[in-house]
């Protein structure tokens, strides 16, 4: 009886070598993980997806390092500065209508609302910064990124609920109640490049002297 051909020698008995067409695509898979390694390295892509949350204190002031997150300081019983529900950028005061999911820009001498822009669904908190007037939407999660000097909008996706924004540092900062997570989102790219879960909720972020400041609930 005759047998099969085999799959792994050439006619002559000698293992079968890689054609062309397998040497390339292996060439091809080992170009694309290596440049996905080095775009990983150059965006300092660091998400946390799983394990143990940070351990803050209840009822606190958390200090975080703005390039690595690491904690510098959790101070039991203080609080970070309130932001305001009001911020100014290109001489114009900006708040947001909850209920009709709109960005205002209001000449603060004559009262005029001057800017009316929509965003996303339930927008609670602006921050001013890179230019742009940045929404935290906490219906849809998502964050609009408005032009304060032009009539760029853009839209960033979260699937996370936003509950407060702030800028600095070279960046844009967002957190989330429900999910206890500080977003670090780099404006050059539109895209969030690192984040942290912690063991409390955080109520409140700003950023001030280099330093991420958040208040933090029970």
């Amino acid at each position: 009886m005759a047998r099969p051909p085999s799959r792994t020698a050439s006619g002559n008995g000698l293992a079968r070598q890689p054609t062309w067409f397998t040497r390339g695509r292996l060439l091809l898979l080992a170009l694309l993980v290596f440049i996905l390694g080095g775009v990983a390295v150059a965006l300092d892509l660091k998400f946390v997806t799983g394990g143990k949350p940070r351990p803050v204190l209840p009822n606190s002031l958390l200090v975080l390092g703005p390039k690595s997150l690491e904690t510098l300081q959790n101070l039991p019983g203080q609080e970070a500065p309130s932001q305001p529900p009001a911020v100014r950028g290109a001489g114009l005061v900006w708040t947001v209508d909850t209920d009709r999911n709109h960005l205002l820009g209001t000449n603060p001498e004559s009262g005029r609302v001057v800017r009316n822009v929509v965003v996303g669904t339930g927008p609670v908190a602006v921050a001013i910064g890179f230019g742009s007037a940045w929404v935290a939407n906490a219906e849809n999660g998502s964050i609009t990124r408005v032009s304060i000097a032009g009539s760029k909008v853009e839209a960033l996706g979260l699937s996370d609920q936003p509950s407060g924004i702030a800028t600095g540092s070279g960046y844009v900062w967002v957190i989330s109640r429900r999910s206890k997570k500080v977003l670090r989102i780099d404006p050059k790219i539109n895209l969030i490049n690192k984040s942290v879960r912690l063991s409390q909720p955080p109520l409140d972020v700003v950023v001030r002297g280099g330093r991420v400041l958040l208040t933090i609930g029970d």
